[in-house]
């Protein structure tokens, strides 16, 4: 990845206001293309492995880096990473998909489910209380915890509606997202073999993310 990104977003972050983005603007398109072009190579890059990925682009995976503010006590207008979301579904649906964020220190890949509504939640609970052995399987697999040691995120602090507290799936049932996480350094992220890093790491979420979009029918 080109050092250009980091720069940017590095003083974006000790400059987070108008003024300082439109006299900069120039640098940040510049910054921006770079990343768009990493993506659709990373797009590519996941076709060979996950068909399910088809017809996207890097422009439709791509997060703004507008904020929106109007519920947030940071009024700072700028998001101070680059981040694009990769799924067959697109951005606007719920499916499980692949993550890449970048930002000076703070750099990562990342991959599953992530604060699902309702709906999709319940479909994942269910196909966990039907057959937890297969996730069980995908998330303790020598390959994955190489990568990611841990399915992570938020939990329930008890039983979920419909699901008894002494059901033995319960540490699985009482997550609210379903993902798993890669941190690089910023030396890691120049490096040219970065892009072949991030693969590698999605190639080892593609049973994972067959899993969840199994329970959700996609």
């Amino acid at each position: 990845m080109h050092k250009q990104i980091l720069d940017f977003l590095k003083n974006l972050s000790k400059n987070n206001n108008r003024d300082w983005f439109k006299k900069n603007e120039i640098t940040y398109r510049s910054a921006l293309n770079e990343f768009y072009d990493f993506v659709d190579e990373l797009i590519l890059g996941i076709q060979t492995f996950d068909p399910s990925i088809r017809n996207r682009t890097a422009k439709e995976c791509v997060f703004r880096i507008y904020k929106d503010v109007r519920f947030s006590k940071d009024k700072s207008p700028y998001k101070t990473n680059f981040g694009a979301w990769i799924s067959p579904a697109g951005k606007k649906e719920v499916s499980a998909g692949y993550y890449i964020h970048i930002a000076p220190g703070e750099s990562m890949v990342a991959g599953g489910l992530y604060l699902p509504p309702p709906p999709a939640l319940l479909s994942v609970r269910n196909a966990i209380a039907t057959d937890s052995e297969k996730l069980r399987s995908i998330i303790g697999a020598r390959s994955f915890k190489n990568q990611f040691k841990e399915l992570e995120g938020e939990r329930l602090n008890t039983a979920p509606k419909g699901f008894s507290k002494d059901h033995p799936d319960i540490d699985l049932l009482r997550l609210k997202s379903f993902i798993a996480t890669r941190k690089f350094s910023d030396k890691e992220v120049l490096e040219n073999r970065f892009i072949n890093l991030c693969l590698k790491s999605f190639e080892q979420l593609l049973p994972l993310n067959r899993y969840l979009n199994g329970a959700l029918k996609y």
